[in-house]
């Protein structure tokens, strides 16, 4: 009997110092893990990848929440926005925009839980608008219409939960 208490006694001093270790280890990772302020964009570039849908930190592989922004790939337009939005526990929530290197919109909508929720506006390059779809849970639902370069009604069309439902008009350039 007395051989098995010391060997018990290392035992158990061996569990309790790795249980020690292993909450130290957790504390360091908690505390090496950078806090990021939704309220400032991140650069995806740096911080983020996009998997499966969901944008998500790249060095906890957790879903993000806040605004997100990137830059153009082209040479001498690296300091350039290409597009920004928001996440919210990494699905697309809130505006987003995409932009020409000119810095000009080009399109520009509303999301909801990853979802298209709103209207979505597609611009020209001299940044008229093009059209206005609404959306309503990812699918296009009301009264899309494109409009001429000169902002008159090109075509309306109504949409019910994302199918053409009624009549679709097209308006001759000169009225």
């Amino acid at each position: 009997m007395k051989t098995y208490i010391p060997i018990f006694i290392a035992l158990l001093v061996s569990v309790s110092g790795c249980k020690g270790n292993k909450d130290e280890a957790s504390d360091a990772q908690t505390q090496s893990a950078p806090k990021h302020d939704p309220d400032v964009p991140l650069d995806v570039a740096d911080t983020l990848v996009l998997t499966k849908g969901v944008w998500v930190l790249k060095e906890t592989w957790q879903p993000y929440s806040g605004k997100l922004f990137k830059r153009f790939d082209s040479p001498g337009n690296e300091e350039k926005v290409a597009w920004s939005g928001a996440v919210k526990k990494g699905q697309k929530h809130g505006v987003w925009t995409t932009y020409q290197v000119d810095g000009q919109k080009s399109d520009e909508a509303t999301w909801t839980n990853g979802k298209l929720d709103g209207i979505h506006t597609l611009y020209r390059e001299d940044g008229s608008t093009w059209s206005k779809s609404p959306y309503k849970d990812g699918k296009r639902h009301g009264v899309k219409v494109s409009y001429y370069p000169d902002g008159a009604k090109q075509w309306v069309t109504p949409y019910e939960k994302g199918k053409i439902h009624g009549v679709e008009i097209l308006y001759a350039e000169d009225g």
